[in-house]
């Protein structure tokens, strides 16, 4: 596997962690702390394996984004549906 595709493996596995419906989530192999959707890596180990990837910095910003965007869109949903 490249480094783009591990980076883009870890991303992809960022943004399953936070779903906007309703999943499945089981302990983390990795860690055995935290729940991971699907049974796979928690969203902390997998910023952990990113950090590794891209350096510290730039990690944590992209996952602190899409965390940002996920609340967004909670927010959006609610306004759609009518509370406040």
């Amino acid at each position: 596997m490249t480094k783009y595709e591990r980076v883009a493996e870890l991303q992809h596995i960022l943004w399953r962690n936070l779903p906007k419906y309703p999943s499945t989530f089981a302990t983390c192999p990795r860690c055995g702390e935290h729940a991971g959707r699907g049974g796979g890596l928690c969203f902390t180990c997998a910023q952990a394996e990113l950090r590794k990837e891209i350096g510290k910095s730039l990690a944590d910003e992209y996952a602190r984004r899409i965390q940002w965007v996920r609340e967004l869109e909670k927010e959006i949903d609610e306004k759609i549906q009518g509370n406040p």
